[in-house]
């Protein structure tokens, strides 16, 4: 809960949207922390921005630091197969190219 956790869903929206509009489809990427919410909700999220042109990279919650190992992974391994596959889905359905990094769910 920092700077980012003043923001609601549809701020986010609207930033990538006016983003889209400045740079263009797939000129705008997002990076989402897959586990760190319910499944449906991160499936959610990364249709709506692929939707809107842009190029989404689901990353996998990998603590790195002490205060975000108290931040609990929600899914289990069903539901973190589930993501990886719909992620693929979306990226065909919207034609976007993928965008993988070390923990990303591409």
């Amino acid at each position: 809960h920092g700077f980012k956790g003043n923001y609601t869903f549809d701020d986010f929206v609207r930033v990538f949207e006016d983003a889209v509009s400045v740079f263009g489809h797939q000129g705008v990427g997002s990076c989402l922390l897959a586990g760190i919410e319910p499944s449906h909700e991160t499936l959610y999220g990364l249709e709506t921005i692929a939707k809107l042109g842009v190029v989404p990279s689901p990353t996998v919650l990998t603590p790195f630091v002490i205060k975000q190992q108290s931040i609990p992974f929600v899914y289990d391994l069903d539901e973190l197969i589930d993501v990886h596959l719909t992620f693929y889905e979306y990226i065909n359905k919207y034609k976007l190219p993928v965008f993988s990094g070390v923990f990303s769910l591409a």
